[in-house]
């Protein structure tokens, strides 16, 4: 029987598949939102957790190959939504997924993973090293299927709403020179034909600076415009400000961009 090979979590190349991990799911998603960080999670993940499956079964290399790439792709289509809803309604901790086909393109990372996994020269470690690898992992491979506490907030229990006297258009324009661009929001869809802006609120909490995405409806009033605060969504990482004091950032940044009487 061919023995666990406990040396490749401490190569050079897991260790970085799984810091990349770490660090886009922890940092890099947030302050760098866009396509690179969202395909980043997929591809170090789905290397690492291979090649930690290849220590707890040596044997299996092919049969993990395949078992991995069925559950990504799995996880990945709307198959996994009725799962993703009985998690999330009776387990402590929400778990989601961005639901991109072009995401499977990260599949191809696997036959990698497999063949560097039997490339590796085996040398002697040492157990302690081993375990704490392992639970950084472990740690690394739950986070980034794991929902932040203040992920999303919607809908608001008390929308902001303000009046401003300018045409939708100026609105718009104010936005684009006062905020950043911000992902559009992937599960929000206004109940009829209302334009949707949505923009980067940045702010620091008690650990580090964070980024929220605001989608604002603009709705026409007479000459001015009504901006109402449909949804704030957390673009990564846990906060512990509550949804109040993040929708009083949000306020704030407005007032900066419109006047506090806007």
């Amino acid at each position: 029987m061919e023995a666990r090979r406990s040396d490749l979590l401490l190569s050079p190349v897991f260790l970085l598949a799984l810091g990349t991990l770490l660090a886009n799911d922890l940092w890099l998603k947030q302050a760098f939102p866009g396509l690179v960080t969202g395909k980043l999670s997929d591809v170090s993940g789905l290397f690492a957790i291979v090649v930690f499956a290849r220590v707890l079964f040596p044997r299996r290399a092919i049969s993990i190959g395949v078992l991995f790439a069925a559950a990504f792709a799995f996880w990945k289509s709307p198959l996994a939504d009725p799962l993703c809803t009985l998690w999330n309604l009776h387990l402590p901790w929400a778990i989601g997924r961005v639901k991109d086909p072009t995401d499977l393109l990260a599949l191809a990372v696997i036959p990698l993973a497999v063949t560097f996994s039997q490339g590796v020269r085996r040398r002697s470690t040492r157990r302690g090293r081993v375990m704490a690898i392992s639970a950084v992992a472990v740690f690394a491979f739950v986070n980034t299927s794991t929902i932040p506490e203040h992920w999303v907030f919607e809908p608001p229990a008390e929308p902001h709403v303000r009046s401003l006297p300018l045409p939708t258009d100026e609105v718009r324009s104010e936005l684009e020179r006062c905020f950043e661009w911000a992902p559009p929001p992937r599960f929000y869809w206004p109940p009829d034909e209302r334009e949707v802006v949505s923009f980067a609120v940045r702010f620091r909490d008690w650990l580090r600076r964070r980024t929220v995405a605001v989608s604002a409806e603009l709705h026409e009033e007479g000459a001015g415009t009504r901006l109402v605060v449909a949804r704030i969504d957390n673009l990564g990482g846990y906060t512990n400000l509550s949804h109040d004091e993040i929708r009083e950032r949000v306020v704030e940044g407005l007032d900066r961009c419109f006047g506090a009487d806007g």
